[in-house]
């Protein structure tokens, strides 16, 4: 139920992006790009930053503390709570999480139609498949203790990469925008 309100929460702010983007000129709508552009790279160059220096300065990550409250209040939980709780960590994380899928975003409305949309699915899915993972590991019978060193070990590199997707997304939404690339 959690990983559902995650998917569909995020679907919808899709959706409501889609929406708001689309109605704005397009004339506009470049230099909006371009500017998005500049901070996805911008995110992507924090990512890389915390694959030398985590902890350290800013981050995308979601505060330490906020995690350890939403850590203690999903213990004892219904499943309608677990569905308001992966809508409210969701609509927390979206700023912090959000930059390749507003890259995303950007790229499909240039021409949202049915395929832009199941492509919208299949990115929230992906978005959600490391839970799903999660969630099967555990039902297997792996302890959560050995998912969290797996993570904390791994961490770096899952970073690094994260941060050169941005990086590599904000400069493909930049050279879209300004005419450089041209998918349609």
């Amino acid at each position: 139920s959690y990983i559902g309100a995650v998917m569909v929460t995020y679907f919808i702010a899709g959706l409501g992006l889609i929406v708001f983007f689309t109605a704005i000129p397009q004339s506009i709508a470049e230099y909006i790009s371009i500017i998005v552009g500049a901070i996805i790279v911008f995110a992507g160059l924090l990512e890389f930053k915390d694959f030398y220096w985590y902890g350290q300065g800013f981050s995308l990550a979601i505060d330490p503390k906020m995690a350890k409250k939403i850590h203690e209040y999903a213990k004892n939980m219904s499943i309608p709570g677990m569905i308001f709780l992966g809508a409210f960590v969701s609509a927390v994380e979206l700023p912090c999480t959000g930059a390749p899928y507003l890259a995303i975003i950007l790229f499909l409305k240039q021409n949202f139609d049915f395929t832009a949309l199941m492509l919208m699915v299949v990115y929230n899915f992906v978005f959600v498949l490391p839970l799903i993972i999660i969630l099967f590991l555990a039902l297997i019978g792996m302890k959560i203790t050995d998912i969290k060193m797996w993570k904390e070990r791994n961490r770096p590199y899952m970073r690094l990469l994260a941060g050169l997707l941005l990086i590599g997304l904000g400069w493909m939404l930049i050279f879209i925008a300004n005419g450089t690339i041209n998918f349609w």
